[in-house]
């Protein structure tokens, strides 16, 4: 989702309604995949435990 917001963000007439809410969604999408990054337990084996 973040990279197709992303790209219509990147391909957008920048000041406009669109561009804004598009920039906001992406930041949303962004803060949720980054707090849900803290929830990956399995590669821990892996990369050793920190």
């Amino acid at each position: 989702m973040a990279i197709i917001t992303g790209t219509i963000q990147l391909t957008a007439r920048k000041g406009t309604a669109q561009h804004k809410f598009i920039g906001h969604s992406w930041m949303l999408v962004m803060v949720i995949v980054a707090v849900s990054s803290f929830g990956i337990r399995e590669f821990a084996p892996i990369i050793g435990a920190i």
